[in-house]
């Protein structure tokens, strides 16, 4: 693997990197993937404003990963982790814990204090959900039937503090 760097500015062709990434990983359906790119639009028109940051990982200066994340309306210290993806082509090489430590620091430095994060409770989501837990989250609360019937929403929390 090459030089891996992180990056906190977001440049337009950052929306076309990610687009490729979630297709690639064919977790998402159109749908999610389109949601995920509206948050760039968002971002785009409002700036700051909008509630969503971004980090991307970069592997030789190539965006492999990214995290969107925000600040939670109405709390004083809790933040999302709205989305989470690495490319296939360069997932179990650590990565992706390297880029949500990344993303935890930086939302310590905001004001952070407790990251959330929800995902699905179906089969497929297995390893997503162990990755959360691997990485010090705790399932929080579980919303039966949020989906669709048997797809139930996992949240998931964990608690931050300055090292």
């Amino acid at each position: 693997m090459g030089k891996v760097t992180f990056r906190n500015i977001v440049y337009k062709q950052d929306k076309l990197s990610v687009k490729e990434i979630l297709e690639k990983t064919s977790f998402f359906s159109e749908d999610e993937v389109d949601m995920a790119l509206s948050l760039f639009d968002e971002y785009f028109e409002k700036g700051e404003k909008s509630g969503y940051n971004f980090i991307f990982i970069l592997v030789d200066d190539k965006v492999v990963g990214y995290t969107c994340y925000g600040h939670i309306e109405a709390t004083v210290s809790s933040y999302d982790l709205y989305w989470i993806a690495i490319d296939p082509k360069v997932q179990n090489l650590g990565l992706g814990h390297k880029l949500l430590e990344e993303t935890e620091q930086v939302a310590v430095s905001r004001g952070a204090k407790n990251l959330y994060v929800e995902t699905s409770s179906t089969e497929k989501y297995n390893p997503t959900r162990q990755f959360y837990q691997h990485n010090g989250f705790f399932l929080e609360a579980v919303l039966k039937g949020y989906y669709r019937e048997d797809d139930d929403k996992c949240i998931y929390v964990k608690t931050l503090t300055k090292d």
